[in-house]
């Protein structure tokens, strides 16, 4: 699953390695961990909106960062 939380992007995997999915719990406990992070952090620089540019451009930009 892909979480974006003031301009910053997350992933968070959603099953466990032996195929079984994460209880409810786990996965509120995952969110919360990434809402404190993500509070800590701040706003991002909100890279995934430079997606929308070329692919000459987003490359230029990428590499840049």
């Amino acid at each position: 699953m892909v979480v974006l939380c003031n301009k910053r992007i997350y992933k968070l995997d959603v099953m466990k390695s032996d195929g079984d999915i994460h209880t409810p719990p786990q996965l509120e406990r995952a969110l919360l961990e990434i809402k404190q992070d993500c509070e800590a952090k701040g706003v991002g620089a909100g890279l995934s909106t430079l997606t929308s540019e070329n692919r000459t451009t987003w490359y230029n930009v990428s590499i840049h960062m």
